[in-house]
């Protein structure tokens, strides 16, 4: 038996990496049910934000079918209770009660949820040093035609979408 209900795992995934497919894991092990929010969905493309919502949807559930994945907007409020408290809500308007959120070990985390809220949810930070990668690196490796980075970094199961990836990212830089 799994030790929680569900787990949350948010990102922007926009570049989806085996950083990321390592929280999701850690969800799907500790938890009956895995949610991954993905933030940033309501951005037009940019070098920052170069795939939707549901083009970064469909690459997660072509490898982990089995997730929730859920759209979150950005608010632009920083870090604060306000953050925590919109997570929380789009949460439950969908029927769901977390009891485990997952992040990458970053600081702002402590900062988004209140002291109630936390009586009733883990939060389990993951060190970014277990898979040393970033988005942004492997975004500038692919328009670099440089595909070692995402040979390496991302799950072959993506290799598929390689080359829409690159397009993608080449029409936006133009």
């Amino acid at each position: 038996m799994k030790k929680y209900k569900v787990g949350v795992v948010l990102g922007r995934f926009q570049m989806l990496h085996k950083g990321h497919i390592s929280l999701i894991d850690e969800s799907l092990s500790l938890a009956e049910k895995t949610v991954v929010l993905i933030g940033s969905s309501d951005k037009k493309r940019t070098l920052d934000n170069p795939f939707s919502f549901e083009e970064r949807k469909e690459m997660i559930k072509s490898i982990r079918p089995d997730v929730i994945v859920l759209p979150i907007y950005d608010l632009g409020v920083g870090n604060v209770y306000l953050w925590g408290d919109y997570l929380i809500k789009t949460l439950k308007d969908n029927n769901i009660t977390p009891d485990l959120f997952i992040f990458g070990n970053e600081d702002k985390v402590d900062l988004w949820f209140r002291k109630e809220v936390l009586s009733n949810i883990t939060i389990k930070k993951v060190s970014r040093k277990l898979i040393d990668i970033s988005a942004t690196k492997l975004r500038e490796s692919i328009l670099n035609n440089d595909k070692k980075l995402f040979d390496l970094y991302v799950p072959n199961e993506l290799n598929k979408y390689y080359d829409f990836i690159k397009k993608t990212l080449e029409e936006i830089q133009k």
